[in-house]
């Protein structure tokens, strides 16, 4: 066999070991090891009695894992449920929930707040939010069901609002010869469609949707919060604020630090002492090797973003 063909049988048998390697990865959860998917680390050492801490750290948007270079910090499927088997866990007295996000989707901002507000009414146990850095738009929305809001001082909040929005290049796609040819069932279909102005009618659209998304986001914090409709509106304007400002508007319970909202978690559900843990994803560094290049043949993300495009989104999101 000549040097050629021994090199090429090298690099097929390499491939093809590598694609069975990340094809078995790939299908552990599906051979029931979903214990893999995280691990319990103790973030405060104490007695018997248990809080869990949960992290939602990032926007809040039901993504695909990173490609090589890039990364998602949030992964909605896993939060939900670690959210839920912190309730679920007899011994767990409370949940605390670290907030650092400028918000994300409507739709999942909606069902970590219904999903929290479901299972405290099943569970009875005390929850409380702690905001981080940034708890905004839809990082107040998740807040919102909490038994208690700790903020501190500097954090920014607010932003309760909606936003959908996309860029209108049609003149520079002109003056470069560029057109879109889309063969539609109907007027509407193209909507926000970035090689074209918006009409009137497009725009009334999608007006329509904004206020409707915007009236659900005032209802959570009318129900959430426990305030007069009209209170709410007059803050949900979009506009941000500090933790001190949420505070004195009552968007907030309380300023302080993590561990002043571990002890309000422990507190409210009669404990001393307890010992907080947290929730890490399994595998650490390994792990993410395995996120990185089990789409080996996609390093650079091409085929993610051919099979799911950027489209304009609703969204209850910080926008700078």
């Amino acid at each position: 066999m000549s040097r050629k063909r021994w090199i090429a049988l090298v690099v097929f048998v390499l491939l093809f070991g590598f694609y069975t390697f990340f094809q078995t990865i790939e299908a552990l959860p599906e051979m029931g090891i979903g214990d893999l998917e995280w691990k319990e680390e103790v973030y405060q050492y104490g007695g018997l009695d248990r809080i869990a801490l949960l992290e939602v750290e990032g926007v809040i948007m039901d993504q695909t894992p990173g490609t090589f270079f890039t990364s998602v910090n949030y992964n909605h499927r896993l939060f939900l449920k670690q959210l839920k088997h912190a309730f679920e866990d007899e011994t767990v007295a409370a949940v605390v929930m670290r907030v650092n996000s400028p918000g994300g989707g409507v739709v999942e901002s909606d069902e970590i707040f219904h999903t929290v507000r479901e299972l405290k009414e099943e569970y009875d146990k005390p929850f409380v939010v702690y905001m981080g850095n940034t708890a905004a738009s839809g990082g107040y929305y998740i807040s919102a069901a909490a038994d208690k809001i700790v903020a501190n001082r500097n954090t920014i909040t607010g932003s309760i609002g909606v936003i959908i929005s996309t860029y209108n290049i049609h003149e520079l796609a002109e003056n470069w010869g560029i057109k879109e040819e889309s063969i539609t069932s109907g007027p509407y279909k193209d909507i926000l469609s970035p090689m074209k102005e918006v009409t009137d009618g497009e725009r009334a659209i999608l007006q329509s949707l904004v206020d409707e998304m915007y009236d659900n986001f005032v209802d959570v914090i009318i129900e959430g919060r426990g305030m007069e409709r009209n209170k709410v509106l007059q803050l949900a304007d979009g506009r941000i604020y500090s933790g001190q400002q949420a505070k004195e508007l009552g968007l907030v319970d309380e300023l302080g630090f993590l561990d002043d909202a571990i002890d309000h978690a422990a507190e409210m559900a009669g404990i001393e002492n307890p010992t907080v843990i947290s929730y890490k994803t399994g595998w650490s560094a390994f792990n993410t090797f395995f996120v990185r290049f089990s789409g080996a043949n996609d390093l650079l993300g091409v085929r993610e973003i051919i099979n799911h495009p950027p489209t304009p989104s609703l969204m209850y999101l910080l926008k700078w």
